[in-house]
């Protein structure tokens, strides 16, 4: 049997995870006035079912800004094909963390085949030792000029898992030295904006087509990682879902 290359490898990690995680993640988006009205994709999100209800999981950042000063239910995404205020698709009960970088509301318009369940939160205490970053890239995110269609760009980036603080995963996320999985020739990172509040999943699980959240894309240090909470550090999530 032939041995799987180490790109070989990879590949088969993005693409489970473009088949079982990108059904379920939600790009975020903010009108923009500045130096003309547009649309512009400032973050993403996953879903998760919990009470028979679709909860949407984020950074903080995302929904009130790295300053705290943006309103969270100005925020938009995209349901049944039409680009939907939070204050209007969401029921109301937005939860924050105070000391770390999430937050969760329940959203109409998705059912459960949208939504993954909770128990791919992963509360296992040891960290993976390679960690898969899923998200949407906002440097390609595209926008028709005729029908006014959103493409939001997912970006799936896997490397080993770097020392972190206790409690936190990390992921090596370096400018240069990265290998595309397509073409087989090295490449430069983007920077991951636009990708805060996707998932951090278990790449080894992922490689077997299982889903395990291992943390939350909160932070990116320049050239070096991406770093979230673990999800089981979250006293299983439950402070926002009640």
């Amino acid at each position: 049997m032939k041995k799987t290359s180490k790109s070989e490898y990879f590949e088969i990690i993005a693409k489970n995870s473009l088949l079982t995680v990108q059904p379920r993640l939600v790009a975020i988006y903010q009108e923009v006035t500045e130096p003309k009205l547009n649309i512009e994709q400032v973050g993403t999100g996953f879903l998760v079912r919990h009470n028979d209800r679709s909860v949407l999981v984020t950074a903080k950042h995302v929904l009130y800004g790295h300053n705290g000063d943006e309103d969270p239910w100005s925020k938009a995404i995209v349901i049944d094909g039409g680009l939907q205020m939070l204050a209007h698709a969401g029921s109301g009960q937005l939860a924050k963390a105070d000391n770390d970088d999430i937050a969760v509301l329940y959203i109409d318009g998705f059912g459960p085949e949208n939504c993954f369940p909770l128990s791919t939160l992963d509360r296992e205490v040891d960290k993976p030792k390679l960690i898969t970053v899923h998200g949407y890239l906002a440097r390609d995110f595209k926008r028709e000029a005729k029908s006014g269609l959103l493409r939001p760009a997912p970006r799936v980036y896997t490397n080993l898992a770097n020392a972190s603080a206790p409690g936190y995963v990390s992921v090596r996320y370096p400018k240069s030295r990265n290998l595309d999985t397509k073409t087989r020739r090295k490449v430069m990172t983007p920077r991951p904006s636009g990708m805060s509040g996707g998932p951090m999943l278990n790449a080894i699980k992922l490689a077997s087509r299982e889903v395990a959240i291992v943390g939350l894309l909160t932070e990116y240090r320049e050239g070096l990682v991406s770093r979230s909470r673990k999800s089981g550090q979250y006293d299983k999530w439950n402070f926002c879902l009640k």
